[in-house]
């Protein structure tokens, strides 16, 4: 039980088994993971060994700003959960609103008959990041467990990478519960972000491989045929946004991979030649009758969304009533008389999980983003396809503050370590990861689907933890050979 072991142990299980939880996610689920998480940080305070393990973990959490925003943010939403202000129900076939006396000064939120989408459906995805964060953050406690850690994660992300390709392609459910749940074309958004993440572990842990005194070229072929592999699955989704995002990423993995092993004078070109006999398999597979349908149903839908601008206008209209809901409060009425909404509803939001809910009036009376379904017309957006507004909408201005705060800490501190040099290699793939994502947030809602929101907190913890590390071990060689050491930052244990 030393040093979390216990902790670590159930930590990676979760992030491990998660690409397999992935499709189909049931709120069941969703809130078993959550608490695992949230065993899993109960227990890297507990004193197995001594109270000074508890207060060291305490220590490193609380000079942690990133803590405090999501703390912050769980507190907001808690409020809310409290604070309703609304219900949505269906009476005799017809969906109606009734209002309640809530706090006008506090966060509130909007609760409903149906689980999908609402603050009790959404609130798991915010706990388990917040307890994965808070996880991250002390038990990913030396390089040599970061190490462990992206690997595990990356190739649990291309087994199941693997898996759907040879679904999607034999037309064979290789995974029992795949055959009821998975419809790739349709879930490319939770796929590819998830996907897409997982690629920033990979290219992470490729990096700080090439970047060991060690060489040893069977890991490295091993990463890049995965990250191949992983790159096949987001493609032949035919997703539009996620397959951009993978390709990017990728493509900045492999040049920095190429541009490290040959500043290291480390040539690695048969693992570059064995991510391209993984493309090459891939494209063997078209031999499969349903594996060159399911190829050509990809290659169409990408070119359709390339050459047509149906794509983009229907975002558009969703935008735009996203923004409509914003100004009125998501109060439909004050939209049709041309009034702006509440204060109270502007600047704390309707609540976690109100925006579907709130959205069906104005999409009800929206042509223009009316599709056709098996079960007939479809008129509701659902989610706002692009994370900002509608986190914008959900927690209004005070609550949007707590995750700008946040991304610009973020950016702050990735500016400040590329300004000092500390920016190596190994920094440029989780970062860039995470970057990619934000951006494809904007055009969709990667940020909402539960497991990419928990590794994304978990992957720039990771990244940010690795440069920590590594700062210190730079200081303690720099003391050992009597350089002067800086003032204000007090030498770590870890090693490099």
């Amino acid at each position: 039980m030393k040093n979390n072991s216990a902790s670590f142990i159930i930590f990676c299980a979760v992030c491990s088994a998660a690409p397999f939880m992935l499709f189909g996610m049931e709120l069941q689920i969703k809130t078993a993971v959550s608490v695992l998480l949230g065993l899993s940080a109960l227990l890297a305070f507990y004193p197995f060994c001594s109270i000074d393990a508890s207060i060291k973990n305490f220590s490193s959490i609380k000079c942690f700003p990133p803590f405090y925003f999501c703390l912050a943010l769980c507190a907001y939403v808690a409020i809310q959960s409290i604070n309703v202000s609304a219900e949505y129900v269906k009476n005799d076939g017809i969906w109606s609103f009734y209002q309640f006396d809530f706090a006008k000064f506090l966060p509130s939120s909007v609760a409903a008959a149906y689980p999908k989408n609402t603050l009790y459906s959404d609130l798991p995805s915010l706990t388990a990041a917040f307890a994965a964060l808070v996880c991250a953050r002390i038990v990913l406690s030396d390089i040599e467990r970061i190490k462990s850690f992206c690997t595990l994660v990356f190739f649990a992300a291309a087994t199941a990478a693997a898996v759907t390709v040879l679904e999607r392609m034999t037309g064979m459910w290789i995974v029992p519960w795949h055959s009821d749940t998975l419809e790739l074309a349709s879930r490319h958004v939770s796929i590819n972000s998830f996907f897409a993440v997982s690629l920033g572990f990979g290219g992470m842990r490729l990096a700080i491989s090439l970047n060991s005194r060690i060489n040893r070229p069977v890991r490295e072929i091993s990463i890049l045929a995965g990250i191949a592999v992983v790159l096949g699955a987001i493609a032949i989704s035919g997703g539009m946004g996620g397959t951009v995002a993978g390709c990017a990423i990728a493509a900045v993995i492999a040049l920095s991979t190429l541009i490290q092993s040959i500043f290291r004078q480390k040539y690695y070109y048969p693992a570059f030649i064995a991510a391209g006999a993984v493309f090459i398999a891939c494209a063997g597979a078209c031999a499969y009758k349903s594996g060159a349908q399911t190829i050509e149903s990809a290659v169409e839908r990408l070119s359709q969304r390339i050459s047509s601008n149906d794509s983009i206008e229907s975002r558009m209209h969703i935008w735009k009533i996203s923004s409509d809901m914003i100004a009125s409060g998501g109060d439909y009425n004050k939209f049709l008389n041309g009034q702006t909404g509440d204060w109270n509803n502007v600047v704390f939001g309707r609540g976690l999980g109100s925006y579907e809910s709130l959205s069906d009036p104005y999409s009800v009376n929206n042509s223009q983003i009316q599709q056709k379904n098996p079960a007939g017309l479809r008129y509701t957006a659902g989610h706002a396809h692009c994370d900002p507004l509608q986190i914008l909408f959900e927690f209004g201005i005070l609550g949007s503050l707590a995750i700008a705060a946040w991304l610009l800490w973020f950016a702050a501190k990735l500016l400040g370590t590329a300004a000092s040099g500390g920016l190596k290699y190994e920094m440029i793939p989780p970062f860039f990861a995470v970057i990619i994502l934000v951006a494809y947030s904007v055009f969709d809602h990667p940020i909402y689907k539960f497991f990419t929101a928990v590794n994304l907190v978990v992957l720039s913890v990771a990244a940010l933890n690795y440069i920590e590390f590594v700062r210190r071990a730079r200081i303690l060689r720099n003391t050992a050979r009597g350089k002067p050491q800086k003032q204000g930052v007090r030498p770590a244990k870890a090693s490099p």
